[in-house]
């Protein structure tokens, strides 16, 4: 699990990672803080997702 999510809904997020039933042709879109996109990444990666079919928005931080 990724660092500093704690209890939080981020890692409940995760967590349901865990559940989603995928097949080969499966596609999966993330967004959110940049440390639970890469985990939620990783993780769909390690169970075998093909990283072609990941995809994401980034949050970024608007400059004052």
């Amino acid at each position: 699990m990724a660092k500093g999510f704690g209890t939080s809904a981020a890692d409940l997020s995760l967590k349901r990672v865990e559940t989603i039933a995928f097949d080969a042709g499966s596609e999966a879109y993330l967004c959110g803080p940049p440390g639970m996109v890469e985990a939620a990444r990783a993780r769909l990666l390690e169970r075998g997702l093909v990283s072609a079919h990941i995809f994401n928005e980034e949050f970024v931080h608007a400059k004052a």
